[in-house]
């Protein structure tokens, strides 16, 4: 945890960014660019910790690199469970972490390469805050969470069922999800 000393240097202003890097010297390289850019980085160095502190924090951005793909997926649907409309930048070159994105649909989450330069880190930051979102927490955006075969498939299919005019049945035992999917049809839908 974070003593509350801490939290005392800590401004209270929307430039905070929280950044995720378990890389002592990658994770004070990230800390410089953003002190250069004019944020309050804001650093940790396990995911538990970070999670903890998040909502005293309330960050503008979270930045997270050098985790394996089973821990990013993890942080990152936990981070989503927790505030559905935070923006997160991973950097990373996992291929693994970019399907995983594209399975969930995340118009929020962000993949850099390790190899970036800071002029890159720079627009990837001015872009990602920049996006247009819809505001999921507001509008209720359920998050599907799960990396099985069949998770992926049905996360797959509903961004093809969203312009369909037909019927959409959904069937599964109770307590599978078939709201959220329903919702998130529903939501990615213009009708």
């Amino acid at each position: 945890k974070i003593y509350e000393t801490f939290f005392f240097m800590i401004p209270d202003n929307n430039n905070k960014i929280v950044i995720l890097e378990t890389n002592p010297t990658r994770r004070d390289y990230l800390r410089s660019i953003l002190s250069q850019l004019g944020y309050t980085p804001i650093s940790f160095d396990r995911e538990t910790i970070c999670l903890d502190n998040l909502p005293l924090l309330n960050p503008h951005l979270v930045i997270s690199g050098s985790l394996s793909s089973e821990r990013t997926f993890r942080f990152v649907n936990t981070l989503k469970m927790r505030n559905n409309g935070i923006r997160i930048l991973l950097i990373s070159d996992d291929n693994e972490i970019q399907k995983f994105l594209n399975i969930n649909g995340f118009d929020d989450v962000m993949l850099l390469r390790s190899s970036s330069e800071p002029n890159e880190i720079k627009r990837a930051i001015n872009k990602i805050q920049n996006t247009s979102l819809r505001d999921r927490s507001v509008q209720g955006y359920p998050l599907i969470v799960g990396n099985s075969p069949e998770m992926v498939k049905i996360k797959k299919m509903i961004p093809e069922l969203k312009d369909s005019k037909d019927t959409v049945l959904i069937q599964g035992e109770t307590g599978t999800g078939k709201e959220l999917v329903a919702r998130a049809i529903h939501f990615l839908s213009n009708r």
